[in-house]
């Protein structure tokens, strides 16, 4: 694909950012406190390798309120926005940094829209 690594084009993450900024609650550092021992029964919930000390890290994504169809719109009209820039532009013209951004976002944008169909 190729890329310029001079560019200083960018693209206009606002409306994605600002789902994120809104749907995202953070929990805060990390205590490291050791997860409890999960009481799963056999066959159920299978986890290997799991790290008691981190087990617990992690933000966490407000899926309920994309239960409501104004949300699940705006998901998808940015999944299209997202989705039609190399019409618009040749990401060959972006540097690698802008390119490896775009393919993020599409991609995590792309999951939250699939999620909530």
């Amino acid at each position: 694909m190729g890329e310029d690594s001079r560019s200083k084009y960018a693209i206009n993450y606002t409306d994605y950012d600002a789902i994120l900024k809104t749907f995202v609650m953070p929990m805060g550092k990390s205590s490291r406190a050791q997860a409890k021992k999960s009481k799963a029964t056999v066959g159920t919930r299978l986890k290997n390798n799991i790290n008691k000390l981190t087990a617990l890290e992690g933000n966490r994504f407000l899926f309920e309120a994309f239960k409501d169809k104004e949300y699940k719109q705006l998901i998808s009209d940015i999944r299209r926005s997202l989705e039609a820039i190399p019409d618009q532009m040749q990401l060959s013209a972006f540097n690698k940094e802008e390119q490896l951004a775009y393919w993020l976002n599409l991609y995590n944008i792309s999951m939250l829209d699939e999620l909530n169909k």
